[in-house]
């Protein structure tokens, strides 16, 4: 069964970045914090934070790609000046990328090389089979979880 079969919520066609939005809702739900309201509103920054259960979050970024590879996505200035300095800051960074005229999303880790804009169709085809869930455990592995520090009497 696809994955549209088990959620009536998932767009039946990627035609917008906004069908991309609608995919991530459906798919993360609650654990999705939105950041940027709606398309090119913010200046850089990420569209939604994915809250994990353990306290660390991903941020991720709704691309609209288009071709049939290599997949063409548009990476302003300041995304990509921002999603740099938050790999160089071991911040998994992920852009849900939605092929025009398909029901596909998948999501890739952004590097410095998918941050130019342009997505190898070996790529896509890497993170189709790698799916969803084993993406996300890979992005997760770039940042530890925080380990708690136990205060002592005179720590402030």
């Amino acid at each position: 069964m696809s994955e549209r079969g088990t959620n009536w919520l998932l767009p039946k066609m990627i035609k917008s970045e906004g069908d991309v939005r609608q995919w991530l809702r459906a798919r993360f739900g609650m654990g999705l914090l939105w950041i940027e309201p709606s398309a090119g509103s913010t200046f850089g920054i990420p569209d939604s934070l994915l809250l994990i259960g353990d306290g660390r979050t991903i941020f991720i970024e709704a691309k609209l790609a288009v071709g049939k590879g290599p997949f063409r996505f548009k990476v302003r200035a300041g995304q990509r000046l921002l999603f740099k300095r938050l790999m160089m800051l071991r911040q998994p960074v992920l852009f849900a990328i939605g092929i025009k005229g398909t029901s596909e999303v998948v999501l890739v880790p952004a590097t410095f090389e998918t941050c130019s804009g342009v997505l190898m169709f070996f790529a896509v085809e890497e993170y189709r089979k790698k799916g969803i869930d084993k993406t996300l455990l890979d992005c997760l592995k770039l940042r530890p979880p925080r380990k708690s520090r136990k205060l002592t009497p005179g720590d402030d």
